[in-house]
């Protein structure tokens, strides 16, 4: 019995010790910024709406590396703008969705395609 734990033991160390020498993330953490607002086509200004999934939620498609990539969702604040600073610099397809809006429709036609590099500011009406 001592001898099956203690090789139950061993062999425990051992897979732990190799999936603990994996080589670290030499990637740049992602510093792009993508701002903007969702802006009522009525007013002018910009759409007021509930926080969280009740509001409006943008959608990004990387296509820098997939042409149908999975999408990134993140949401914008109450009163109708968004700032999302950490995007990998690159293409992307970025569409808002929201309660104006069904959340499940192709956003082929009411997407834009722009390159994320630096600051952008991207507005939708």
């Amino acid at each position: 019995m001592k001898k099956l734990f203690l090789n139950i033991a061993v062999v425990s160390i051992i897979v732990a010790g190799q999936s603990c020498s994996k080589k670290p993330d030499n990637y740049a953490a992602p510093a792009e910024t993508l701002m903007g607002s969702v802006i009522d086509s009525t007013t002018g200004k910009s759409l007021q709406t509930e926080t969280g999934s009740g509001g409006i939620r943008l959608r990004l498609d990387e296509l820098s590396w997939s042409a149908t990539p999975t999408p990134y969702y993140f949401y914008a604040k109450q009163d109708g703008t968004f700032n999302n600073t950490k995007i990998f610099k690159g293409k992307y397809r970025v569409s808002a969705e929201g309660p104006f809006v069904p959340i499940m429709q192709s956003t082929s036609d009411k997407s834009v395609t722009i390159d994320i590099a630096g600051v952008v500011t991207q507005n939708f009406t």
